[in-house]
């Protein structure tokens, strides 16, 4: 089984992903795009995640928006 799925939904409909070890989605515009990126460690069943703004066909900039552990504050 899967650890890790995804989803996206647009005007055609929805197409679901899974990983079992990391699972990376972008969605852009024409200014730029997010990136979130999920990753699974088994030896301590957890997940980090990432989320950033990144350049999307050369518009854009790189800027980190959030990272940790799910389940987690950041503060923890």
């Amino acid at each position: 089984m899967s650890a890790l799925y995804g989803t996206i939904e647009g005007t055609k409909g929805m197409a679901t992903r899974c990983g079992h070890r990391e699972l990376v989605t972008h969605s852009a515009c024409w200014n730029g795009a997010v990136r979130v990126e999920l990753q699974h460690d088994k030896k301590t069943n957890s997940t980090s995640y990432r989320v950033e703004l990144v350049p999307w066909r050369g518009t854009g900039e790189n800027k980190l928006l959030a990272e940790g552990v799910m389940g987690r504050m950041q503060n923890d």
